[in-house]
């Protein structure tokens, strides 16, 4: 019995122990299939899975658990059963007591209690995954996973179907809920912030203090507002990171056009000045404005009146110590004449004139009263009184011989002016002041000298010949003395425009200063008369010259202004704005600075570039007078022509065409870089188009010449290294080397000039001939050549002053040679140089007694062979053939006795050639220099000119090739005649001719081709 009872005890434990179990696995595998149902699938994707996930669609993840536990719970049902008996019995007891708890015992036995089951349990190796992409976490962030349902086994069921317990299973668990816990980037988030702060930043800084946003930004504000407030306002890190960007960009394309309104917005109503000003300021502080044109056009509306208003204004409030205080109202003046209101006119001379006693420099006093007087709006019924008052104040400046000066001046004007008797009066008191304690001749000159600068303000240059004579003949003559009276009997000239006078006076001074150095003082100071005379004959490149070759540079600054306030197009310095500043107490700064700034506007320059400029000069006075020079330039702009900058259009040559031939070679001319040796070429062309009968085309042609000559010179200023002033005023060149390489450069300028003269009275242009003389006089005496018989230039302008008498009546005494022991040589070549036949022939036998006397040097005794190879050449030239032999065999002997040297030959070569004996003339090609006289490069010259004259161009060719480039003037020559013969043999056809002319490489050789075959086209 009791074994029956306790086996039925043990069977019914053993099936309560089964329901305990078959509940247990069913609540795990429902927890499971939630679990699989709820959670995404994030780890163990594999790439169609990952495509999968990129769709809308979400599919129902499988379990993290499994996918990471090799060890997940397996169902009830897998499980072994138990063993019966008593082992069973203490199993189950034991399994019983470890897997349910006395809670869950007690829940089960309730036969009307529900069961839920937890949420799902995140693995820990979700956050072990890697940091999902920003794009997947922003396309899965919002979605849900939907809810599953899975049919359960049919244990669970039965489990379920029980009516002891009901069991309700959990919520699926939202798939966002992984995303929400993940960071976003951090480098998304600081690029975004960082856009923001910019942003913001970009706000405050064009909106300032003014909001100049709301004032000037217009409807692109409001959209750019628009936008920033989007961008500054969204969570979206993506989307505010691209429209802060875009805001950005748009207010920075838009600043441009916001100070633009602003600027316009502010100068609107303003007065000229004010206008000015903003103006200015704006350009400074937007000097790369894209608008800068449009900032201009608001100062082209200004009227003429406007800016003489302005520039009066800026000189009324000047500090009486201003050097342009009263110098300053003369252009302003001159501007309102041109405006056409003479009343403005007058006044602005006025009021130059009612300045003067506030001024506080004596001397600047005087020279505006100079200058005031002369003007053409002057009242002569104030001039008495206005040049006594120029007389008071003569007497407080500190040197008696600049009051000297002052005096001598004032009474030339008071005679011009009408007022003999204070003319007079004025010329005593300037006598007076000189030093009379000295030695008589001293006193003498410095008397004769101040009557000459007052002679010539009003008398003939005669009347200080007569003056200088007077000097010439004291017992203390020095060339700087007789350069002075010279000179002011060359301003006589020009004064009276007497061109004649005028140029004998200008070489009898440039003939006085040739062997002054020009660093010593006060040599360099006499030059002033050049530049004066030159200045008033209007030969502004002359004086130019001049000034730049002075070495004191308020000397050079004073002259240059005067040229400027005539002629600005002519001035080349490298920094114009150091000038003004340097030099802006100097004479005539004023109506240099009105004149240069009216040529910067005309030239095409920006108003708004000359305007700004204008208001940075350091006086009112050149203020002042740069708005009347702008004033004078309103609505007459003119572009400058930079035609030659442009590419040329290719236009073909015709062979037959004179225009066409001659267009091309200058057209090649221009190309030529070298300025001394475009400028032989351009002589060349100059040549050609006399010879063609186009004397327009000509004078063009020397025009272009005199520009590369300009060129070379303004090369040689640029280039020049400062030089230092001496204890005693005088100048020291820093660079010894320096001044030989310029010394160098000059003498190509000289042979340019001399060719160009010798060219000039050969075609019969004889007043170029003299131009060309004093160019070349004053660029020899750059070089402190003498001017006695033993320098070459002068003789060699000597000699054509002779050719040029009949046309010029200006004769060779213009140039007062000193007669040296070598004299009579020198009269040889000055009458061989003159094509002086007869003269030649009579200084001869001087020179064959000077050879054979006895202890002669080698230099005379080679002299008499100089002179009979002279005279060789000339009777080549006149075809006198049987006076040539024995010319030539007189010189040969005398070679061959060893009177002179084999580079004599080198003269018998071109005579030679002259005469047509061409093997002869080749052999006499020898290296080396002969003195005034040249290498064999002249000689060569010759023999392919007088070979192509023959027609055997291929032998004159071989010759023309042989000419050094460095003689360009030679080469250009023998090139040309060889071309004219070419294309007069007719054994080509005028293609390949002209291709022959198109294929030379050298210019020179092509420019001086073109002139041949135009001359041989004119020929037909």
């Amino acid at each position: 019995m009791t074994n029956s009872w306790d086996q039925i005890e043990k069977q019914n434990r053993r099936e309560r122990l089964r329901k305990r179990w078959r509940i247990f696995g069913g609540i795990t595998m429902l927890l499971f299939f939630t679990f699989m149902y709820g959670v995404p699938r994030i780890i163990g994707h594999d790439e169609n899975e990952q495509a999968d996930n990129s769709n809308s669609t979400v599919k129902p993840a499988e379990s993290i658990i499994g996918a990471n536990e090799p060890q997940a719970s397996q169902p009830v049902e897998d499980l072994p059963l138990q063993p019966e008996g008593p082992e069973a019995a203490e199993l189950a007891t034991k399994s019983s007591s470890e897997i349910v708890s006395p809670v869950e015992s007690e829940v089960v036995d309730e036969p009307q209690l529900e069961i839920v089951s937890p949420p799902a349990v995140r693995s820990s190796s979700v956050f072990e995954t890697p940091k999902p992409d920003p794009e997947l976490l922003s396309t899965a962030e919002g979605l849900e996973v939907k809810e599953s349902s899975e049919t359960a086994s049919p244990d669970e069921a039965e489990v379920m179907n029980e009516p002891q317990a009901a069991i309700v299973a959990a919520p699926a668990v939202r798939s966002s809920s992984v995303f929400d816990t993940l960071p976003p980037d951090p480098e998304l988030v600081r690029t975004a912030e960082t856009m923001k702060a910019k942003l913001k930043s970009q706000i405050e800084k064009l909106d300032g203090d003014s909001n100049r946003l709301e004032n000037y930004g217009g409807d692109k504000w409001k959209q750019i507002q628009t936008l920033a407030e989007s961008a500054l306002s969204t969570d979206d890190l993506t989307i505010a990171v691209e429209e802060t960007e875009r805001a950005i960009d748009q207010l920075e394309a838009m600043e441009v056009d916001l100070d633009y309104a602003e600027f316009r917005e502010q100068v609107r109503g303003q007065d000229p000045r004010e206008l000015l000003a903003a103006v200015v300021k704006f350009r400074a502080s937007h000097s790369e404005h894209p608008r800068l044109n449009e900032v201009d056009q608001v100062l082209t509306p200004l009227s003429r009146e406007k800016w003489l208003t302005l520039a009066s204004k800026e000189l009324k409030e000047a500090s009486p110590d201003d050097s342009g205080f009263s110098e300053g109202w003369l252009p302003i003046a001159s501007a309102w004449q041109l405006v056409g209101n003479e009343a403005e006119a007058r006044e602005a001379v006025r009021q130059a004139i009612e300045v003067l006693p506030r001024m506080t420099k004596p001397e600047r006093v005087v020279e505006s009263i100079l200058e005031i007087c002369q003007h053409e709006l002057f009242d002569r019924a104030s001039a008495k009184q206005l040049i006594e008052d120029a007389a008071e104040m003569c007497e407080q400046v500190a040197s008696g011989q600049t009051r000297s000066h002052h005096f001598a001046n004032l009474s030339g004007l008071a005679k011009k002016l009408g007022q003999g008797s204070q003319a007079s009066e004025l010329l005593g008191r300037s006598l007076a002041l000189v030093d009379k304690t000295g030695l008589g001749s001293v006193s003498q000159k410095y008397t004769l000298t101040q009557e000459a600068r007052a002679a010539s303000w009003t008398e003939s240059p005669e009347t200080i010949f007569t003056i200088c004579a007077k000097i010439e003949k004291l017992n203390y003559p020095k060339p700087l003395v007789n350069a002075n009276a010279y000179g002011h009997a060359a301003i006589s000239a020009a004064r009276r425009g007497d061109r004649t006078q005028f140029f004998k006076a200008m070489l009898l001074t440039e003939n006085a200063l040739a062997p002054v150095s020009i660093y010593d003082y006060p040599n360099y100071a006499y030059t002033a008369r050049l530049a004066e005379a030159n200045i008033l004959q209007r030969r502004w490149r002359a004086a130019v010259i001049v000034a730049n070759n002075m070495p004191d540079p308020y000397f050079r600054a004073s002259i240059l202004f005067r040229v400027m306030k005539n002629a600005p197009q002519e001035i080349r310095v490298k920094n114009f704005p150091e000038l003004f500043e340097r030099f802006a107490e100097q004479r005539w700064a004023t109506p240099a600075c009105a004149a240069h700034t009216e040529h910067r506007v005309r030239s095409g320059d920006s108003l708004l570039s000359v305007a700004e400029w204008s208001t940075s000069l350091p006086l009112a006075s050149l203020r002042a007078a740069a708005f009347a020079g702008i004033a004078r330039s309103v609505g007459t702009t003119t572009v400058a022509d930079d035609s030659h900058d442009e590419v040329p259009i290719v236009v073909p040559v015709d062979i037959n065409d004179i225009d066409s031939l001659m267009n091309e070679a200058e057209q090649v001319a221009h190309q030529i870089q070298e300025p001394t040796k475009a400028a032989f070429v351009w002589l060349q062309i100059a040549r050609t188009w006399n010879l063609l009968g186009k004397t327009q085309r000509y004078k063009q042609a020397v025009a272009n010449l005199d520009d590369n000559v300009f060129d070379t010179w303004t090369d040689i200023w640029e280039q020049r290294p400062p030089v230092k002033q001496s204890y005693n005023g005088g100048y020291i060149d820093t660079s010894k080397r320096h001044r030989s390489d310029e010394e160098r450069t000059v003498e190509k300028i000289i042979d340019c000039h001399r060719y160009l003269a010798a060219m000039q009275a050969d075609l019969g242009d004889s007043d170029g001939a003299m131009e060309s003389c004093l160019n070349l006089a004053n660029a020899a005496g750059f070089l402190n050549s003498k001017a006695t018989f033993d320098e070459q230039n002068f003789l060699f302008i000597k000699a054509l002053l002779n050719r040029l008498h009949g046309d010029t009546k200006v004769g060779p005494d213009a140039i007062l040679l000193v007669k040296y022991r070598s004299y009579g040589y020198n009269r040889s070549l000055l009458a061989a140089w003159a094509k002086d036949l007869p003269g030649l022939q009579a200084a001869l036998p001087d020179l064959v007694e000077n050879s054979r006397r006895r202890g002669s040097s080698a230099k005379e005794r080679a002299q008499a062979v100089r002179g009979y190879g002279e005279l060789a050449i000339l009777h080549a030239e006149r075809g006198n053939l049987a006076s040539y032999r024995d010319a030539r065999r007189s010189a040969q002997s005398l070679i061959d006795r060893g009177q002179a040297g084999s580079e004599m030959k080198l003269v018998l070569a071109t005579a030679d050639a002259l005469a047509g004996e061409f093997a002869l003339a080749e052999s006499n090609l020898i290296r080396g220099t002969l003195g005034w006289y040249g290498d064999a490069n002249r000689p060569r010259k010759q023999l392919a000119i007088s070979l192509a004259a023959k027609g055997q161009w291929e032998k004159a060719l071989e010759h023309a090739q042989g000419v050094s480039l460095s003689q360009a003037f030679y080469r250009v020559e023998a090139w040309t005649a060889v071309a004219e013969a070419r294309r007069n043999d007719e054994s080509e056809s005028q293609k390949q001719i002209l291709e022959w002319a198109t294929s030379l490489e050298q210019q020179v050789d092509k420019s001086a081709a073109f002139c041949g075959l135009a001359l041989a086209a004119a020929g037909r």
